[in-house]
């Protein structure tokens, strides 16, 4: 198995989309890859300032990959770890709270069914 495809098995489990085909699995992170960037992104850009912040908007839209994105960030600016482990514990918790949600709506789906 490529790391590649124990990355993206590791990132779908810990998702919940594991039981989508592979194809909406890497979709749906490269969506969530994305996000987490432009949330970090956001959060330091007057710590990149203009010009590295014009570069690091260049690299996205050129579709760069994310290590190569990662290394930008973790060159240009110090708190960037701590910066992106923040935004994750958000994103955490935003997909928790939407997990909960379905659960409870299907749920009340399941009950209406019966």
């Amino acid at each position: 198995m490529s790391d590649s495809t124990q990355r993206r098995e590791e990132a779908a489990q810990a998702l919940g989309i594991a039981r989508l085909p592979v194809e909406e699995q890497e979709n749906t992170i490269a969506m969530i890859g994305e996000t987490l960037f432009r949330r970090v992104f956001l959060a330091l850009h007057d710590t990149l300032g203009e010009k590295e912040s014009d570069r690091f908007v260049t690299m996205i839209k050129e579709g760069k990959p994310f290590d190569e994105l990662d290394a930008f960030l973790s060159e240009k600016a110090s708190e960037y770890p701590n910066t992106l482990q923040s935004v994750l514990d958000e994103l955490g918790s935003e997909f928790e709270k939407a997990r909960s949600l379905a659960n409870t709506e299907y749920q009340t789906y399941a009950n209406i069914q019966s």
